[in-house]
């Protein structure tokens, strides 16, 4: 008969062994999903730079009048910066998605060329590539630009302002299905945190311009997908589905707000699992999508630079270091700096959300946004405060609502130069507070009805 030691040390090889299976039956998942999206993303890619030029042609050149006919810095308030579209930016990804072609389709998506100089005169750089098919004379190898490639496949059929219309619908459908979900599944407080969230980043100037568009359509079906799965316990592919988010994120986004690809879904999801995970394990849910999303978002940067090492035979690290170093803290000589260059990248952005650049008009909306959430309802006896408060709840949605100042801090210079896209990171800060004021305050239950007699 075995003692009680040996039980022990006869059964701990197979609780071991059963561990280790599942370790590395998990790596293989993530590996897979990995490979398979990544392999789906470079057809993408490669599929559109194999699209005949004629295809597209007559699309491409009325995009190339559309913009040459709007300035390549548009403000759709002159007072408000962050109203700003950046059609430059558009031109760019335009001129690429044009010059993705050729008899050598894989070199040409690896180098994303375009022509002309970097000035505000890339409109007309642009429609005189269209006109002229003049020879490229930049590059653009260490983003993806897989928006660039969406373009390409989208001028089969539409021009840019056609393209535009169809983003703006594209992007009100995803935001209402998601506010339906919430709505649908007793989520009232968190649909309308989400409202703000998005009137806060001035949601409807986004699809009118390339840049800021596809980092929110990210978002958006990452948190439509998220939400479900959350909702319906299907947590086993929540990791793979924030792995994937970050890998097409930085495909199609243009380094403009990629922690709202992360961010909002995560803290949907979080609020979700509340109910069934300590506050433990929801800050472990949270450290392990953000290290997935990360996963994705990182290993297919790096990912790009590799192919384009042996698609080109080349070394493409001193077409992208000098950029890296540029973006994260490089200082900017042309700006006005009152001294403090991170306090400033701070500041900018801070004050870019809506609606604090609209004057009287902005100060009013936000009166009334406070009075209406609060004061009316505390005043009315609709809402109180918690008996008893989750701090430790509430800590993990500030520090999730805090990242985008660390994003500002470790990429100072593209911060600041470019705030009047990057504040909209912050939409996930506003979320973050509405779901920390859902956790201080609740509805006060309606008093029973006296019955007669």
């Amino acid at each position: 008969m075995l003692t009680k030691k040996q039980v022990v040390l006869h059964e701990r090889p197979a609780f071991f062994e059963n561990d280790w299976w599942c370790y590395m039956k998990a790596i293989s998942k993530y590996v897979l999903v990995f490979l398979i999206v990544f392999f789906v993303l470079f057809a993408f890619l490669l599929g559109a730079a194999n699209i005949p030029d004629s295809a597209g042609q007559k699309r491409f050149e009325e995009s190339g009048e559309y913009m040459a006919e709007h300035d390549t810095v548009t403000l759709v308030h002159e007072f408000a910066q962050s109203s700003r579209l950046d059609y430059y930016a558009d031109c760019v990804t335009l001129s690429i998605a044009y010059y993705l072609h050729g008899e050598h389709p894989l070199e040409s998506a690896m180098w994303a060329n375009y022509y002309g100089n970097n000035s505000n005169m890339m409109n007309q750089y642009l429609l005189e590539t269209v006109q002229t098919d003049v020879e490229p004379d930049q590059e653009y190898l260490r983003y993806w630009h897989g928006n660039a490639a969406a373009m390409r496949y989208l001028h089969l059929f539409w021009n840019i302002k056609t393209i535009y219309m169809l983003h703006t619908v594209l992007m009100a459908a995803l935001i209402l299905i998601l506010l339906w979900i919430l709505w649908k599944n007793g989520m009232r407080g968190e649909a309308v945190a989400f409202i703000l969230a998005m009137v806060s980043a001035a949601v409807w100037i986004v699809p009118w311009c390339l840049e800021y568009t596809y980092a929110f359509l990210c978002m958006l079906v990452a948190a439509i997908i998220g939400t479900l799965l959350a909702l319906r316990g299907k947590d086993y592919w929540i990791g793979s589905l924030f792995m994937i988010t970050g890998m097409v994120t930085v495909f199609f986004d243009f380094l403009t707000t990629e922690t709202l690809s992360l961010l909002i879904p995560l803290l949907l999801i979080l609020r979700i699992q509340r109910k069934e995970k300590s506050v433990k394990q929801l800050w472990l849910t949270a450290v392990k999508y953000c290290a997935m999303w990360l996963i994705g978002y990182l290993g297919m940067w790096v990912m790009k630079w590799a192919l384009a090492s042996v698609i080109l035979h080349i070394d493409v690290m001193p077409y992208v270091r000098g950029h890296i170093v540029e973006r994260l803290n490089a200082y900017v000589a042309s700006y006005y700096v009152t001294g403090n260059f991170y306090l400033d990248a701070l500041v900018k952005n801070l004050l870019k959300i809506f609606p604090l650049e609209y004057g009287f008009f902005g100060k009013v909306l936000i009166f009334a946004l406070v009075f209406g959430l609060f004061i009316l309802p505390v005043a009315l006896g609709r809402i109180n405060l918690r008996e008893k408060i989750n701090g430790k709840r509430i800590a993990l949605y500030a520090v999730l609502g805090f990242v985008p100042y660390v994003r500002y801090l470790v990429v100072t210079n593209h911060s600041f130069v470019h705030c009047f896209f990057t504040y909209r990171s912050q939409a996930a800060t506003v979320l973050a507070i509405c779901l920390i004021m859902l956790e201080l305050v609740q509805r006060t239950p309606r008093k029973a009805v006296a019955q007669d007699g």
